[in-house]
C-alpha cells in the first residue's frame, strides 16, 4: 500500500494600499492505493509535490505528489492545491488516480472591500475518508475556520486580524486516519488531521505575522501545515 498528499497552494500578496485582502491557498489532496504489486529489482518512481510559493501578487500551486511504475505509468496521485488570488481562494487539489482519499480544502475567500478587510486562512490537506477543511474568509473582524470534515483530514486557517497575514490550513498525517482536526481560533493556523496516528509536530499551520511599521516589514501569510496545507 502507499499513500501520498500532495502540497497546498500559496497564499495571494495584495498590494500594499490596494485595499484588497488575498485569498488563502487550497490545501492538497490525500490519494491512497492498495495492493500494489511489485517485482524484486525494478524501480519505482515516486514524485514529491513541492510547496506553492508567494512573492506578491505571483502565488503558485502546489505541486502533485504520484507514485510511478517501472513503465513511468501513474499508478497513485494526488493534486497540489491551487493558489489564492485577489479576491478569491484558491481550491484544494483533488485525487486523481487513487483507491481512496480526499480532495484539499479552499482556501478562505479574499475581499477587496476596503482597508478594513483582513486576509484569509488556507485550506486544510484532505483526509483519508473525507475533504480537508475550508481556510476562512477574509472579514472584517476576526474569524475562526471551521473544523474539517470527518475522514481524518485537517482544518483550514483562521482569517488574520488587524495588520497580521492570514494563518495556514492544517497538514495531514501519513501513518493511517485517525482524528480530523478541529476549528482553529482567529489569528490561529488550521489543525493537523490524523497526527494522532504517528505524533506529528508539524502538521499545524503557522500563524500569520504581524506588519513591521519600524522595520518596513510587510505582514506575511503563514505556511501551511506539513504536509498538504495551504498558505495564507
Amino acid at each position: 500500500s502507499a499513500v501520498g498528499v500532495a502540497a497546498g497552494g500559496a497564499g495571494y500578496g495584495a498590494a500594499s494600499g490596494s485595499g484588497q485582502a488575498g485569498g488563502g491557498g487550497g490545501g492538497g489532496a490525500l490519494a491512497y492505493k492498495n495492493s500494489i504489486s511489485v517485482t524484486a529489482s525494478q524501480t519505482w518512481t515516486i514524485v514529491v509535490g513541492a510547496q506553492g510559493t508567494s512573492t506578491g501578487q505571483n502565488a503558485s500551486r502546489g505541486g502533485h505528489t504520484q507514485l510511478k511504475n517501472p513503465s513511468s505509468t501513474i499508478v497513485l496521485e494526488a493534486e497540489g492545491g491551487y493558489p489564492g488570488a485577489a479576491a478569491s481562494g484558491g481550491s484544494g487539489g483533488p485525487r486523481t488516480t487513487s483507491d481512496g482519499g480526499g480532495d484539499g480544502g479552499s482556501g478562505g475567500g479574499g475581499s477587496s472591500s476596503g482597508p478594513n478587510y483582513w486576509p484569509a486562512g488556507g485550506g486544510g490537506a484532505a483526509g483519508y475518508a473525507g475533504n480537508g477543511g475550508a481556510g476562512a474568509n477574509s472579514s472584517s473582524n476576526g474569524t475562526s475556520s471551521s473544523a474539517a470534515p470527518s475522514g481524518g483530514g485537517s482544518s483550514g486557517g483562521s482569517s488574520g486580524y488587524g495588520l497580521t497575514g492570514g494563518p495556514g490550513g492544517g497538514g495531514t498525517g501519513l501513518y493511517g486516519q485517525g482524528s480530523s482536526g478541529g476549528a482553529a481560533s482567529y489569528l490561529s493556523g488550521g489543525k493537523g488531521g490524523s497526527i494522532d496516528t504517528n505524533g506529528a509536530t508539524d502538521a499545524q499551520g503557522e500563524n500569520g505575522s504581524s506588519y513591521n511599521s519600524e522595520g518596513g516589514g510587510a505582514a506575511t501569510g503563514g505556511r501551511g501545515g506539513h504536509p498538504g496545507g495551504g498558505g495564507g
